[in-house]
């Protein structure tokens, strides 16, 4: 083989590897917790730091823990007296288990499972 050919595999071989090790090193903030699926199945839950995935196989999905606020728009009502006031409101709110919140279904209140009995 040339020498041309020889390199241009270590070339291509070293390009590979590193895309591979980029993309198996993950970091996770002090805020931020890991929830990781390998093939579907749930792992153990990691913490913030370092975080070591295999690619194609793992999933890892950030949970923000810190407070979220949502502004609740400015409305204006008639109380039963007929006094007009103005009500502006903010929501706050912060994830507390994990896995939950990961796995339970996203929108309204009444999407929650039915009660087991």
């Amino acid at each position: 083989m040339s020498d041309l050919l020889v390199w241009a595999i270590v070339l291509i071989v070293a390009v590979v590897l590193i895309s591979i090790l980029a993309a198996a090193i993950k970091i996770l903030r002090e805020w931020e917790r890991g929830v990781i699926l390998r093939l579907g199945r749930l792992q153990p839950l990691k913490g913030p730091g370092l975080i070591l995935i295999i690619p194609v196989i793992d999933r890892l999905y950030r949970v923000d823990q810190r407070v979220i606020t949502l502004d609740v728009p400015q409305q204006r009502i008639i109380t039963r007296d007929n006094v007009s006031v103005e009500v502006d409101a903010v929501v706050f709110y912060r994830v507390i288990d994990r896995l939950r919140s990961s796995f339970r279904p996203l929108g309204s209140p009444k999407a929650q499972p039915p009660p087991n009995g």
